[in-house]
């Protein structure tokens, strides 16, 4: 299989959650693993999934066993699960299952090490290492944090990937706010300065006409336990088919925007970020606005329809065009432009118009 962390692409582009794999080594362990990707990047991956190599006969199996017993140079397997943590006030608990080994690898004193990741930080650190137990406390623990803890195996030969991550959320210390609260200090000192959290949820498009549209998204905000500031937004813009995200708005107060500068015969997608005096947030999920595309006018419904007046009396004939750019209509009365006073009213919403013809006096056929 090579080195422990040579992983090797066998397959991309799958549409579905489940691929049948028919090119491998029966005879030898295997690890997968999957990784998810769109347009924007690719996950982190999944958990390892192991498969175990079979000889193709007892037999050899028995040989293999006396000739080469457990001579594979192995790390031991990522620990199973995610960890487990208590909380003890001003310190925390992690705990985790223990490592095993492949079958025919060589068994080994086995250490564990502990990474931690406070958000919105990204960067793993490791904070514990050569841990021979599956235990670990951890006394510089901050209730106002939020805190990311996960376990890697290892012994002489390597280190196992990382565990999923266990999570520890920030609580808010009442006590010390009501007494921040009957002193005339700032009470901002006390708390943490973080950027606005992210919007996960897509932008909404309304309002949509010929030479604009509205963007909606929801409001952000920060933690309780952290400095209250303002919150204004930034919009930016992605033109398929390109890869690039410009800006085209920034120092937003409310949580609308009106597009105006684009081409309705391209495809965009559109994106908010969250910002304050301490930090700008991640994109939200991107919304997308199709391009639209020219249609040829068509009368919509029955073409053949009598429409009915009452002589003497003013009468309306309705019709439904579809088209795009807005269809123009011209009216004729038996093959003859009418020549009576009449009124043109149309309306459009996106690919529909709608015209009515006035007439203010009566038909005579």
């Amino acid at each position: 299989m090579g080195s422990f962390s040579d992983w090797i692409q066998i397959h991309k582009n799958i549409s579905g959650t489940s691929f049948v794999i028919k090119e491998f080594d029966r005879e030898k362990d295997s690890l997968y693993r999957i990784k998810a990707e769109n347009n924007f990047g690719i996950s982190d991956p999944s958990m390892c999934v192991t498969f175990y190599g079979e000889p193709s006969s007892q037999n050899d199996q028995i040989f293999q066993k006396k000739l080469d017993p457990r001579n594979d140079k192995l790390p031991p397997k990522t620990p199973r699960d995610k960890p487990m943590i208590k909380d003890f006030e001003n310190k925390l608990e992690i705990s985790w299952h223990a490592s095993e080994f492949s079958e025919n690898a060589i068994s080994t004193d086995v250490y564990y090490v502990v990474e931690r990741r406070c958000p919105p930080s990204r960067n793993w650190i490791e904070i514990a290492n050569d841990i021979k137990d599956t235990k670990y406390i951890m006394n510089e623990y901050r209730s106002e944090k939020d805190y990311m803890f996960r376990i890697r195996a290892g012994n002489e030969f390597g280190v196992s990937d990382p565990t999923l991550a266990a999570s520890v959320f920030a609580k808010l210390d009442l006590s010390s706010l009501k007494k921040s609260s009957s002193t005339s200090h700032d009470f901002n000192e006390f708390k943490s300065k973080v950027k606005p959290r992210t919007i996960w949820d897509r932008p909404d498009i309304e309002a949509v006409k010929p030479d604009s549209f509205v963007l909606k998204w929801k409001a952000s905000s920060v933690p309780q336990y952290a400095v209250q500031t303002d919150i204004w937004y930034v919009v930016e813009q992605r033109c398929l088919p390109t890869a690039d995200w410009t800006t085209i708005a920034s120092d937003l107060k409310d949580t609308h925007f009106k597009v105006t500068k684009f081409s309705p015969l391209k495809d965009y997608y559109f994106r908010v970020r969250a910002v304050n005096e301490f930090g700008m947030a991640e994109p939200s999920m991107p919304v997308m606005y199709k391009k639209n595309e020219r249609v040829i006018p068509e009368i919509i419904g029955v073409t053949d329809e009598v429409q009915y007046g009452v002589e003497g009396r003013p009468s309306n004939i309705t019709f439904k065009v579809r088209g795009y750019p807005e269809p123009s209509a011209t009216w004729y009365f038996n093959n003859i432009r009418p020549f009576l006073t009449f009124e043109m009213a149309s309306t459009l919403e996106r690919y529909i118009a709608s015209s009515r013809l006035d007439y203010s006096n009566s038909l005579r056929t």
